[in-house]
């Protein structure tokens, strides 16, 4: 790591005074490391005292705006004895045992270890009530060979919860922390102090040769707080589970979102992990965040998409029908609906949403044309990420409409053959409930940074805000869907008396990675919705890949009337009916 030359002294002795501070720092660099694995550092549960730097705090919120903590730094001791100093392992216990709850089996076996163990740790993060009654004990009977180490590890209040959200936080192979994944990882600038250097006697010899900053020059680490309601988070999470559970699906995740300036009230996935322990995860994919990381075809969720596209454009009127057949081609191509079967003439609009129709979203796309449709789907900028702050976006595969074969419009047109991710899926489905605006979906509240003295909210970041429809069209779009919620969705067995709720349903085939081909039996399940329908402040949007039933209708609906009661009764939201 090169060296400041900053704070360089100009003395003829100062390249003798490195040297040594340098071979110095690679002896303590290297105590360090053996120090790590027996503190297991890269484990996510203790990291070393030493070299573990200040590090801000990230917060939740709630409906009146109050902090909750999501993560911290948490001080500690562990109790540590060495086989090799102590006298009296019988005496040692009795003492100790006086104090705190030891298991005398595993102490016994700890203390009878070879000559090789320099310390073995007895009890991990001592509690505070007794911390000082153990050191009074080690002092007043001159307990050799026992002492209490102290330590710092990142703790996450909640654990589980908005584990992708979050990240955590891992030592690297500098000895200092790193942000991993989520918050931790894209704001790991801000909530880590900007020393990277590990304290130490060599680093500080450094310092006072004056080839490193002095320690207390270095900025203060920041405090994050994001948009996640901590209470919304926890509905969410708790509907995710259950679809998995009910219904074995691969990846289950969601989104909450204000549609009309992006931020997200609650995001989450399961599988998940816990950031206290993610040392104990064996399977390293848990930790990438689907929401912004996958990609997907959405399904029959498109279909409002194209109709929004087609009533804007003024190429669909809500009058215009047509006679379904139940298939169609195209390009030579068999397009069936999902049951095969025909609604006969004068098959509507309101039709083609609530039955979920193939072969009407086709009957749009043909009246809206190849290109007018492209031009729009370009607006959503599918192949371009959402700039969401998350690491790790990826953009959208859209590259089948730079075709001119109308087949794949047609496919694009209820939901097949272009993939998305879930993040980009509820930035568009957004426009329809906001008046026709493409926003910046974000997560994060506010930013205070002790060393610009202030607090920078993220509504005052720069976020572009694009319009993509006319108010007039989504209002109408609105009235379908809120149709599809009270009249096709299980029958309208959802329908709320005293809300309006605009919503549609998505099934997708799943392709097989193995034969690159569409699988009979494998899919991807979405349905977004928002509420209440004429003046609309929250947009959920689920997904659930390979579920172990056919149809959205399934396995969503119930989870989404769920959080769309609990929102309503949770921000006491008026009736609109």
């Amino acid at each position: 790591m090169p060296l400041s030359t900053k704070y360089k002294l100009d003395s003829p002795y100062t390249a003798f005074y490195v040297v040594i501070a340098v071979a110095l720092l690679s002896i303590f660099i290297l105590y360090d490391n053996q120090f790590n694995k027996k503190v297991e550092g890269n484990t996510g549960i203790f990291l070393p005292f030493r070299s573990v730097g200040d590090r801000g705090n990230i917060y939740f919120i709630d409906k009146e705006d109050e902090k909750h903590l999501a993560a911290t730094t948490h001080f500690g001791y562990n109790l540590n004895i060495s086989p090799l100093e102590i006298e009296d392992a019988e005496e040692v216990y009795e003492h100790l045992s006086e104090e705190i709850d030891i298991d005398r089996k595993s102490f016994f076996k700890s203390a009878e270890k070879s000559e090789k163990d320099e310390y073995e740790i007895i009890e991990r993060d001592i509690p505070e009530s007794i911390q000082e009654k153990i050191q009074a004990r080690i002092d007043q009977y001159g307990l050799k060979g026992v002492w209490l180490e102290p330590f710092k590890k990142r703790e996450y209040i909640n654990g589980s919860l908005a584990a992708h959200t979050l990240g955590f936080v891992s030592v690297d192979e500098e000895q200092a922390t790193r942000g991993q994944y989520g918050v931790e990882n894209i704001f790991d600038d801000v909530l880590s102090s900007a020393n990277r250097v590990p304290k130490t006697a060599a680093t500080t010899v450094l310092r006072q040769l004056g080839e490193l900053p002095p320690e207390n020059d270095r900025p203060s680490a920041g405090n994050v707080t994001l948009t996640i309601d901590i209470n919304v988070q926890r509905q969410l999470e708790e509907q995710l589970r259950r679809i998995q559970y009910n219904w074995g699906a691969q990846k289950v995740g969601g989104i909450v979102m204000d549609p009309n300036d992006g931020a997200i009230v609650a995001i989450g996935a399961v599988p998940s992990f816990n950031p206290n322990t993610f040392g104990q995860v064996t399977d390293y994919s848990v930790f990438n965040n689907p929401i912004v990381e996958d990609v997907y075809e959405m399904g029959s969720v498109f279909k409002a998409l194209t109709a929004a596209i087609g009533i804007d454009s003024g190429r669909v009127s809500l009058r215009d029908s047509y006679t379904d057949y139940g298939q169609v081609i195209v390009d030579g191509e068999i397009i069936s609906n999902y049951d095969s079967r025909g609604r006969g003439p004068n098959t509507s609009i309101q039709t083609i949403l609530s039955h979920s129709l193939n072969t009407g979203a086709v009957f749009m796309l043909q009246k809206i044309g190849i290109g007018t449709y492209k031009d729009y789907i370009d607006e959503f900028r599918f192949d371009s990420i959402t700039q969401v702050d998350l690491p790790k976006e990826i953009a959208g595969l859209v590259e089948n409409l730079n075709s001119n074969r109308e087949i794949e419009f047609a496919t694009a047109s209820f939901g097949q053959g272009i993939a998305v991710t879930p993040i980009a899926a509820a930035r568009a489905f957004a426009t329809l409930a906001n008046g026709g605006f493409l926003v910046q979906p974000y997560v994060t509240k506010d930013i205070e940074q002790p060393q610009v003295g202030g607090v920078i909210s993220g509504r005052n970041f720069t976020r572009e805000r694009k319009r993509i429809f006319n108010t007039s069209a989504t209002d109408k779009v609105t009235a379908l869907l809120t149709g599809v919620y009270d009249r096709g969705i299980l029958g309208g067995s959802l329908r709320n008396t005293q809300y309006s709720i605009a919503a549609k349903t998505g099934t997708a085939q799943l392709v097989d990675p193995q034969t690159g081909k569409y699988a009979e039996n494998k899919f991807l399940h979405s349905f977004f919705g928002y509420l209440p329908a004429s003046k609309p402040k929250h947009l959920i949007f689920l997904f659930a890949v390979d579920p172990k039933t056919k149809f959205a209708s399934t396995s969503l609906s119930h989870p989404f009337a769920a959080l769309a009661n609990y929102i309503i009764s949770y921000y006491a939201i008026p009736p609109d009916r």
